[in-house]
């Protein structure tokens, strides 16, 4: 389900964007030293937009997620000095300002003396709108109305979701021909509910209950750099301080509706949760790079960084004994080391040589504990010594192609974990043009990972299954192999098709995942019929299958994921005063689970997800500066899951053992249109 929800999310996720964006040629580029090259035209874009129906998965990240008129509102505006202050620039940009996804940006400075920069962002996260639970939120502790209770008639509707507000300004300094200064410092505070749980998971008798956890935490940044850059010599140094903080307090208490009288809570009808601890990172940082000779460089970096986290335990009579032997807190801290060197050398024209070599210590100063009281469990601490070293070659070859191939070692030191692991990794890559028509891309790397001596037991191993060899430390052999072409059938027409294939197998791993295979192949076509019209249709096809075994039984998943698009763009006149454009994506998901049992083999229900996707857009320029655009989005989701659909009460019969929140699987059809005039100046 994990692979399904990823890929139809990448989808949602490019169809909620901005449906006008006006690409920078500042992409990539640190904000405090970008500028704008070309014209220095501004345009704003002034209008409104409507979605037909309250959805908190069509535009989840962006927004708008209730039904209704919305405004829509973008500028970019742009200043060059002229003679004397041609340097001089300064940009402000604006997108979807009328929506909770703004984003403001503004830069001004002086081309190679000294630059500011400005920026505000809003995320939302609308995770449901349609979920119910009888919680109040009351000064951001979760409290039950004073009823006598029934979670299916004493229920409020909630809507579950989160807004991040980010703030960050910085600035640089040009120092002579060689140096430079730069600072930065970001606020982001994040505030709402997200989905919780809480109940006792381990015994014969599971029981809990779903909360719309309450949210409000902030994360401040600061960095701090200088460069410098010669002929031959380039170096940087830095600092990076990270600090989160909660702002509502360290814990939140929720009445538990499982209660039999809310309105005579007993003492364990009321509990105390934790939100995620205050913590801390300092991070101090060196590199370099000098160039040898013609063909022949060395580069190094250093990072040492250090995280602390001393909040306070939560107080929980149920673990009494527990936090008698912890202590107050976890007085937790964290020093990495890593150390990082490179070379290249050009022993010949067609020949060029990289090696590599990457220490990287975590040393992690948390106290262990073994046997904890009434618990029967032990802190797993996690500490370790990495020591990788590669080196790869690379050949010119004839036909316009290029060999690559390589090794890299790897040696992982695990403190606690009793177990040293070692990976060895065999890599290559061929690529060709053997026309001007045809392109081939070729590379495999094969990897295996051994050294995993235990066997069970001990304070790093779950000790009520014997067997099981955790997955990032148990023996595993690896095969990661890829093939692409590219073809252009005529100038116009440009066929393309990947291949990729990546197989995990667990060889000596007889509980836990034993294996993990998936596949892909990639058909796409690129037409441009005339400078004014272009066309594209790809269709991607993946699958996967996952084996997993145990003492009494196994399961074995397998998913296959279908995504088909095709659109185009054309201008009807030859001013490009008129401009059309759509495009129509398909994707379905299936993921199938089948437990092998000695009682008899059970399959769950096909989980599958199917969305239909259809994008109009046009423009049309009015005047010599101004511009009208209109957009459609249309979107049909539709998903078959198992795990949704359940009220506040799943089961009547389990005498209230689990409340959930009900959430319902998606079925939907949404509508989205958007117009808005600009003036360009």
């Amino acid at each position: 389900m994990t692979r399904t929800t990823t890929k139809l999310g990448s989808s949602l996720a490019l169809s909620a964007t901005a449906l006008f964006i006006v690409a920078g040629a500042d992409a990539g580029t640190p904000e405090s030293s970008a500028t704008f090259v070309g014209p220095t035209e501004s345009e704003i874009w002034l209008g409104f937009g409507y979605l037909d129906q309250d959805n908190s998965h069509f535009r989840r990240y962006t927004g708008p997620v209730e039904d209704g008129l919305y405004p829509a509102l973008e500028l970019d505006l742009r200043y060059r000095g002229e003679d004397e202050q041609e340097g001089r620039y300064g940009r402000l940009e604006g997108r979807d300002l009328g929506l909770d996804s703004r984003r403001l940006r503004g830069r001004y400075g002086v081309q190679g003396s000294y630059g500011l920069h400005l920026q505000y962002d809003e995320l939302p996260r609308s995770y449901d709108h349609d979920v119910v639970s009888p919680l109040r939120d009351e000064g951001g502790d979760l409290r039950l109305p004073q009823v006598t209770g029934d979670v299916e008639t004493d229920s409020r509707d909630w809507e579950v979701g989160t807004q991040r507000e980010r703030t960050a300004v910085g600035a640089h300094r040009v120092l002579g021909d060689n140096w430079k200064l730069d600072v930065g410092f970001s606020r982001e505070e994040k505030e709402g509910h997200q989905y919780r749980g809480y109940g006792i998971w381990s015994d014969a008798a599971p029981r809990g209950f779903q909360m719309p956890a309450p949210v409000d935490q902030r994360t401040d940044q600061l960095d701090l750099g200088a460069e410098y850059a010669g002929d031959a010599l380039q170096a940087r140094v830095g600092y990076h301080l990270s600090e989160f903080t909660q702002l509502s307090g360290d814990s939140f208490d929720v009445d538990d509706p499982r209660a039999d009288d809310w309105t005579n809570l007993e003492e364990g009808d009321r509990h105390r949760l934790s939100r995620p601890p205050e913590n801390r990172y300092h991070q101090f940082s060196g590199s370099m790079a000098y160039a040898l000779q013609p063909g022949t460089s060395v580069s190094g970096s250093l990072v040492y960084g250090r995280a602390e986290q001393d909040e306070s335990f939560i107080d929980d009579s149920a673990y009494e004994d527990v936090l008698d032997v912890l202590g107050n807190n976890l007085d937790g801290r964290i020093d990495t080391t890593r150390l990082g060197l490179q070379g290249t050398h050009r022993f010949h024209p067609r020949v060029r040589v990289k090696a590599e070599y990457e220490y990287e210590d975590r040393d992690n100063q948390s106290a262990q504990w073994d046997d904890l009281p009434t618990m029967n469990r032990s802190t797993r601490v996690h500490d370790w010594t990495r020591h990788r070293a590669g080196f790869d070659a690379d050949f010119r070859l004839p036909m316009r192609s290029n060999l690559m191939v390589g090794y890299q070692y790897e040696e992982k030191d695990r403190t606690y974990a009793d177990d040293e692991t070692i990976e060895d990794t065999y890599r290559g890559r061929l690529r060709s043009q053997p026309t001007d028509n045809l392109s081939i891309t070729v590379r495999g790397a094969y990897m295996d990972r051994w050294g995993a001596s235990y066997a069970g037991g001990g304070s790093a191993l779950a000790d009520n299954i014997p067997e099981l060899d955790l997955y990032h430390m148990a023996d595993l052999t690896r095969l990661d192999i890829g093939a692409s072409a590219t073809y252009h059938l005529i100038p116009e027409l440009a066929l393309g098709a990947e291949f990729t294939y990546l197989e995990d197998d667990y060889v000596h791993s007889d509980a836990g995942l034993e294996g993990d295979d998936r596949s892909a192949v990639t058909l796409s076509a690129d037409y441009f019929p005339v400078e004014t019209t272009s066309g594209y249709a790809f269709l991607t096809y993946e699958e996967r299958d996952r084996a997993q075994g145990g003492d009494d039984r196994s399961l074995t998943q397998e998913e296959e994921i279908l995504t088909l698009g095709v659109g185009g763009e054309t201008s009807l006149d030859n001013d490009q005063r008129w401009t059309l454009g759509t495009e129509l994506l398909y994707a379905t998901s299936d993921s199938d689970i089948l437990v092998a049992d000695p009682d008899g083999d059970q399959r769950y229900p096909t989980l599958e997800t199917r969305l239909t996707q259809l994008q109009l857009y046009g423009e049309h320029q009015i005047t010599d500066s101004g511009w009208v655009r209109l957009a459609y989005v249309g979107q049909r989701f539709e998903e078959q899951d198992w795990m949704k659909g359940f009220g506040p009460d799943p089961d009547p019969d389990d005498d209230g053992e689990f409340v959930l929140m009900g959430r319902e699987a998606y079925d939907y059809t949404a509508h989205l249109v958007v117009g808005s005039v600009g003036f360009k100046f």
